[in-house]
This record gives C-alpha cells, structure tokens and sequence, in this order.
C-alpha cells in the first residue's frame, strides 16, 4: 500500500477476534501512517451462524461505510484482506473513472474462476441462470455491469451517502439461492439510477489458502504468474 501514489487521505482497518498477529501489523503500520484508523470488533462466536457468512461480511462492510460517511469522503475504496494489486497509480486510475461503483476485475477461487461481476440478471432471478463474466471476457477497459464483487470495490460519493444503500441488512434479489452482500448492494445501488461498472485494466490478484489466481489467463486456459 506504500506504493500506491497518491495516498488516500485515510486508512480504514477492522479486525474481529483476530489472533493472528493482525493487530501487531496494522499498529506497526499506524505508527508510520497517522492517517489511519483502525476499528475493533468482537462480534459473538457464533455470529455467522446467526446471520450466515455473507451476513457477516455485509455487517463489516456496513461498518466501513458508515465510517466513511462520517468522515464525509469523496470517494471510499474498499480492499479485501485476500486482494493485492500490482499498480501504484491503482487509487489515481480507479478515481479517475468518476463512477458511482467501480470494482476491480479479479478471479473468484471457486469453481471456475470466473471474474467476479455479473453482467446482467435474467429476469426470474435465479441465481443458477445469472452469467458471469466468464475468464475469456477481458475487454482491458472500462465497462458496465450490473455487479461487481465488494473485495475491490470504488464507491463515489453520492451513491456513498445514500443511505437507502446499505451492504446490510442484505437487500433480497434473488428468488433462490443466497445473496451476496456485494452484489445485493450493486443490485440495489442500479434499482435506485446509479451505474455499476467493471475496470479490468489493473492486476489485480485474489488470494484463497496461500494460492493466487491472475487477472489474465494464458490462450489454453492456464495461468499466467502473477508478476509485480
């Protein structure tokens, strides 16, 4: 995050019962960045089996956002745990686009790999027929969608202060099957008149269990390295 030029005016990180060395990292990091904040959270044991994983992380998300309206940004970008970018000009890029939702073009771990955005809902909802952006869909530019996945995400200020706009409670959209908290959000967002869109010009890597998938796929289907 040192590369990234500019700075954001602000760092926003939240833990929640994290035992790992987290909180060590991140005071580490404080101590030479005063712009950041940093928020505790210890919710019960058992909180995602109440509300349900994508319950979980709306709350987090939520959380944030109520942050970053109180401290009355232009824009706030959020930046999963399990995301790394490769592009220093990231935040100048990404701002650049002056969209109300911009998110990053990175792969989900699971089954497929397929680009974490939906390019349209067919019209029963069901989420078995919502098409991904599938991993030979790369138009290496900006263009609209009707979700983008929350892990990096670009919220502009109008649609940030909206408080009609909430990652939670999750917004039902889907007739089956369980909504994600990003995209009940982009749904939501799109039924109020903003616009969602995807920019896969960055590198943008989507790490699960100490492994790392592209941006870009090789002609046969493989991989290419991820390279900084």
């Amino acid at each position: 995050m040192d590369k990234f030029n500019p700075q954001p005016s602000q760092y926003i990180f939240m833990t929640n019962n994290v035992k790992d060395g987290t909180l060590h990292v991140i005071e580490k990091w404080m101590k030479k960045h005063s712009n950041t904040m940093i928020i505790i959270r210890n919710f019960p044991k058992n909180i995602t089996k109440r509300i349900g994983p994508y319950g979980a992380i709306a709350l987090v998300r939520q959380i944030l956002l109520n942050t970053a309206r109180k401290l009355n940004v232009d824009k706030a970008i959020f930046i999963d745990d399990d995301i790394q970018i490769a592009d220093k000009d990231f935040i100048t890029k990404m701002i650049a686009n002056d969209k109300d939702i911009v998110g990053g073009a990175y792969f989900r771990t699971y089954p497929m790999g397929d680009l974490m955005s939906y390019l349209a809902f067919n019209e029963t909802g069901e989420k078995a027929h919502c098409p991904y952006i599938l991993r030979n869909y790369q138009l290496h530019k900006l263009f609209k969608v009707v979700a983008v996945g929350g892990g990096c995400m670009c919220i502009g200020k109008e649609v940030l202060m909206d408080k009609r706009v909430n990652f939670y409670p999750i917004t039902e959209y889907y007739k089956k099957g369980t909504n994600a908290e990003d995209y009940a959000y982009c749904v939501l967002a799109g039924s109020l008149g903003y616009e969602v869109f995807v920019d896969d010009r960055f590198k943008i890597c989507h790490y699960q269990e100490h492994t790392a998938r592209s941006w870009r796929v090789k002609e046969d289907g493989s991989y290419i390295d991820f390279e900084y």
